[in-house]
């Protein structure tokens, strides 16, 4: 059994005529189930090279999760855009949103100086793929001119008055401790100053010669011993500022594709909107009135019933067909062979649909200690088992072929992995699975 990554998982591009859909700028699709957004993402992503795809959910917890979904079909990475953490101003959250609004600002850069698609994908790695729930769009965005206006570059061997620098720290918003393990903290310890930037993977030691950069080196939180010599160092503000009249739509490239999630609950009030939001007089319908003005931007609502006067399209995803295991209100959570009986009747199931070989079957498993039971407790089996954690289980077909996707949390019942972001920055953002 091979672990799965990106691709893996996907059909061949010959098997994927099935997702092609309409050019249109406003377009309703079915219902997706599971893990289905951030297959048809992928699809998007390879075949209309848009510049940006923005997958946007009515929860947060649920958006997420996209990442990690997207991971299991996709050569290309995806970065949750978080809430901005209202109570914290230096928040892990908030240096996450200013990472992102700072790509986007070089994306578009790039683009208005005539830099090809070629050249920017290069570049970017592919298109800039995000999810985010309805509400951190609502939230201003950080400023990221003024953060840059604000931030000092230390180099070794040139000047900078350690006073004025310490000084200079502690009015930005770094908290002072005796040791470094979070990010917006600073040690002094005479000579050396152990500081960990908002938007760093690991914090910094700058050692001082009187008033001269010594050295700049990483460092590991956890041990404290330093890992990396580097030649530059850029500390921002650990109070990040924001725009209150900019949201994250406005950042977004010409030819980005948003994909509404749910979109018949996406102004679902059970969720209530920030308060830092409607203090910047933004709204849905605010939301709504500026996507408008933007004919550059393609969307796709995927939910049922469909938003009135939009086209529909049909797509062949929907639900595996299979009744998953669902412990949520259940007394099986403590009868271990029920729950073994009922993953038995549903491999039986999927294994006489693999009879007729015109149907696949991934079984995507969260951890190598429950693929290797499952592949042990199954032996022979034409169910394909794979490494590749995803939220929920659904069925593509094409043509006469059928792919089937089940998630452990379909056969077990409760899924064992923490929910996390999966960016590029080094940000653990982790909840518990729901």
């Amino acid at each position: 059994m091979k672990a799965a990554f990106g691709t893996m998982l996907f059909p061949k591009p010959e098997n994927c005529k099935e997702l092609t859909l309409p050019h249109q700028r406003k377009l309703s699709i079915p219902d997706l189930p599971g893990a289905a957004p951030a297959f048809l993402t992928n699809h998007l992503a390879t075949s209309k090279s848009p510049n940006c795809i923005l997958v946007v959910y009515p929860n947060p917890i649920i958006a997420q999760q996209f990442p990690t979904d997207f991971s299991a079909f996709s050569q290309y990475s995806a970065t949750y855009f978080p809430m901005q953490n209202a109570v914290e101003e230096n928040g892990e959250e908030n240096s996450t949103r200013l990472l992102i609004a700072r790509e986007l600002a070089s994306l578009n850069s790039e683009l208005e100086n005539g830099s090809s698609k070629e050249e920017v994908f290069e570049k970017h790695k592919g298109p800039k793929i995000l999810s985010a729930s309805v509400h951190a769009l609502l939230q201003p965005i950080p400023d990221v001119e003024k953060t840059e206006l604000n931030s000092l570059l230390l180099k070794p061997d040139e000047d900078c008055n350690q006073e004025e620098f310490i000084a200079w720290i502690l009015e930005h918003g770094y908290k002072r401790a005796p040791e470094v393990f979070d990010k917006c903290v600073v040690a002094i310890k005479g000579g050396i100053i152990d500081i960990w930037p908002p938007t760093e993977k690991q914090p910094l030691r700058i050692e001082f010669f009187d008033d001269i950069v010594e050295s700049i080196r990483t460092f590991d939180a956890e041990t404290q011993r330093s890992t990396k010599k580097i030649f530059s160092a850029n500390i921002i503000p650990a109070t990040i500022p924001r725009q209150k009249k900019k949201l994250l739509i406005d950042l977004l490239p010409k030819e980005t594709i948003i994909l509404w999630e749910d979109s018949n609950d996406i102004d679902d009030t059970s969720y209530p909107i920030p308060a830092d939001a409607l203090a910047a007089g933004h709204s849905f319908a605010g939301l709504r009135e500026r996507l408008d003005r933007r004919n550059d931007i393609y969307e796709l609502f995927a939910g049922d019933p469909p938003p009135p006067g939009i086209p529909t399209a049909a797509l062949p995803i929907s639900a595996s067909g299979l009744q998953a295991i669902d412990l949520s209100h259940s007394s099986h959570s403590i009868d271990p062979e029920l729950i073994s009986k009922q993953r038995a009747i549903i491999i039986d199931s999927l294994t006489k649909q693999c009879a007729d070989k015109k149907t696949s079957v991934y079984i995507c498993l969260d951890t190598e200690g429950t693929l290797e039971h499952l592949a042990s407790e199954l032996g022979d089996t034409p169910l394909k088992l794979q490494l590749a954690p995803i939220s929920g289980g659904f069925s593509y077909k094409s043509g006469n072929h059928k792919y089937v996707y089940l998630s452990q949390a379909d056969l077990y019942g409760r899924s064992k992995r923490p929910v996390s972001d999966t960016n590029a920055y080094g940000e653990s953002l982790q909840i518990s699975s729901p």
